[in-house]
């Protein structure tokens, strides 16, 4: 099970007199100074009910206490008998005549069939336990039962050594009184049993050195993820249960994260990939802008109560073209249903409300915008998208990732607080300038299914046209307050950045009408996010108190270009990109046999080595007054902001009502 395992071979026995008085301590002893932390003790006494010699002499009480780093691991008997109590008395200085604490460091293995039966000559726990001079009844926390657990031990293949095995033995050096000859056979027993969960330590031990000095703990783990079989619970026949060498690899108790100073709670229970299930990533979701965290640093140390420490994979929302096609397509957008409902009063105010649904209603398909006329302009309430309070070129129609939105060219920022609720303002400054004020918020108490963090903006709009209209200009300036966020990141708890990021964007953006039918528009946005409050205070994730980031996006598109009411159109984009910045990763690793925390930092450059320029054409038409089709192809180069990488698809969408 353990195949990189140093074993060390004691030969204790001749065939007169069976074992010397003190030959487990001398073969502990020595085995201990050598490093070795568990004993395999597949023998036992020549009484067949009985675990160990029973008179008060018995050296294994002595021993087992006096080496508590130590696991020992002792085969059940092949008698088909319940254990008979054993009185238990320990003359180590470190025992403190409490089985249940000076043998914390015991498993007694019963041996099952390929079934996980117990077979009928392994012998069972039952009722029995280890009993204190004087005693007649047993306590329950002394019981075998809850020392015991069960591994395969019938027809296991493993190597034997000849008949006249006792009289060959190597010493170390290797002088051997006779060669002994070995070969391989199947072989059944408690004996066979007792290797496999001997290897099962080795195998915890190589894996976290923590373990090492703790054999108590080892043992629990062992325990508690066993099987239950037999009635409910530690029962008689089969203690705690089978063997499962998986589950033991997977995190236990509560689970937390450390720095230098603090350990950080993990809110939810972490599972390990060994076992076939993902560690969920509640407290850190990384956008597209802050992918040079993911790649850079890999992976942070989540600790279960043990101390053992499982790797958490640091990931964003990857943005490939499946999931950009799904969200054009509105993941099944042909059985899509749209509601729309209007009214209004007078010129005095309306309602607008739109419901789409996919079966059971979601919160997140709707959206509703109440407008009120006012002597300050046009004042509007309501929750849906920023595309309907921001100015939108009209050239511009982009595939968006609707799990990162720091993946479109256009206006980026305020996509932070999409999903959320706004009221703004609109005031007509003059005949061709507009001034639009608005607050927005996601921060609602309502669970959207989206991963961004709480947000708030405060933007200032300024729309101007030419007296042709043929150019539309627009400025918006934005603040963004995200809380335990950053870019569209979510970072709380152990990666929390004291508060949050404060963001401030600047957007230009305009259309060129070169013709009745052909209109050009760009979008550039810069972008600055300083730290909302001192990050000192911040754990194992801390970023510069400045960044800098930009997006833009250059779009042309032509009415009826084959026929009426037709479109084609091509974008050239940016995504989000942060063009200067750092960060540090410093976090504990693992734990040290001695138990010494072992410390990891990555210094993380933000600025990603490569820009991404992405392409996108598209087409579309009305057939007939039923029917549309869309035909849509995108390319990126440096897909991502990763140098080399490349991504390319396409669709071709009908749609029809009736």
């Amino acid at each position: 099970m353990a195949p990189r395992t140093h074993i060390l071979s004691y030969g204790m026995f001749d065939s007169l007199t069976g074992y010397s008085y003190n030959a487990e301590d001398t073969a502990v002893a020595d085995a201990h100074a050598r490093g070795a932390r568990v004993v395999n003790m597949s023998y036992g006494p020549i009484a067949p009910s009985y675990l160990f010699n029973h008179y008060y002499f018995e050296r294994m009480y002595t021993v087992m206490p006096q080496y508590k780093e130590m696991v020992f691991v002792k085969a059940a008997g092949n008698a088909g008998y319940y254990l008979t109590s054993d009185t238990y008395v320990s003359y180590s200085v470190a025992a403190t005549q409490d089985p249940s604490v000076d043998l914390s460091n015991l498993i007694i293995v019963g041996a099952v069939d390929s079934n996980r039966v117990t077979t009928p000559w392994s012998n069972a726990p039952g009722e029995s336990c280890f009993l204190l001079p004087g005693e007649t009844v047993c306590q329950e926390k002394n019981k075998f039962k809850y020392f015991f657990m069960v591994a395969p031990g019938l027809n296991i293949h493993g190597a034997v050594s000849d008949s006249d095995g006792w009289n060959c033995w190597f010493t170390d050096p290797p002088t051997p009184k006779r060669p002994c000859t070995h070969s391989f056979a199947n072989k059944s027993g408690t004996s066979m049993a007792a290797p496999h969960v001997s290897g099962a330590v080795a195998m915890l031990h190589g894996r976290w050195p923590v373990l090492k000095n703790n054999a108590t703990a080892t043992a629990n783990i062992l325990f508690t993820t066993a099987d239950d079989l037999g009635e409910p619970g530690v029962d008689g026949i089969y203690g705690w249960g089978f063997l499962r060498v998986d589950k033991a690899f997977s995190p236990l108790g509560t689970q937390y994260m450390a720095d230098a100073s603090k350990r950080y709670p993990w809110g939810l229970n972490v599972v390990s990939s060994l076992s076939g299930q993902d560690i969920p990533r509640s407290n850190i979701h990384l956008s597209n802008a802050l992918r040079e965290v993911a790649r850079q640093a890999a992976y942070v140390s989540v600790f279960d109560s043990y101390d053992r420490d499982f790797q958490l994979p640091l990931m964003t929302r990857q943005r490939d073209m499946s999931s950009l096609l799904r969200s054009e397509m509105g993941f099944s957008g042909l059985q899509k249903s749209e509601t729309e409902l209007v009214r209004s009063v007078g010129d005095t105010w309306s309602f607008m409300g739109i419901a789409k649904t996919t079966g059971e209603p979601n919160f997140i398909d709707t959206s509703w915008t109440l407008s009120l006329e006012n002597i300050f302009g046009t004042a509007k309430i309501g929750y849906s998208s920023p595309d309907s309070w921001l100015h939108q070129p009209g050239g511009l129609a982009l595939l968006r990732a609707e799990s990162d939105v720091t993946t479109t060219g256009l206006n980026p920022s305020l996509q932070l607080v999409k999903d959320g609720a706004h009221i703004s303002n609109q005031m007509d400054l003059s005949s061709n300038i507009v001034l639009a004020t608005t607050y927005a918020t996601n921060n609602l108490g309502i669970d959207t299914g989206r991963v961004l963090a709480p947000a708030e903006a405060f933007v200032l709009s300024v729309t101007g046209t030419n007296q042709t209209e043929k150019w539309i200009g627009n400025v918006t300036v934005g603040q963004i307050n995200e809380e335990d966020g950053l870019l569209g990141s979510h970072l709380a708890g152990a990666f929390g950045q004291g508060g949050g990021f404060k963001t401030t964007s600047l957007t230009l953006s305009s259309d060129f009408n070169l013709a009745s039918d052909v209109v050009l528009s760009t979008s550039y946005t810069m972008a600055q996010s300083d730290v909302r409050a001192s990050n000192l205070d911040s754990g194992l994730l801390r970023m510069s108190e400045r960044l800098t980031s930009d997006a833009f996006v250059v779009g042309l598109k032509k009415n009826d270009f084959l026929r009426e009411s037709d479109q084609i159109y091509a974008a050239v984009s940016q995504p989000l990109r942060i063009a200067n910045g750092i960060a540090r990763l410093s976090h504990v690793d693992y734990y040290q046999a001695s138990g010494e925390p072992v410390y990891r930092t990555v210094d993380i450059d933000l600025a990603p080595g490569g820009r991404e320029f992405s392409l996108q054409l598209g087409y579309s038409s009305n057939l007939n007054n039923d029917s549309t089709v869309k035909v849509l192809l995108y390319h990126a180069r440096d897909h991502n902001h990763v140098v080399g990488s490349q991504s390319s698809g396409g669709l071709v969408r009908f749609g029809w009502s009736f």
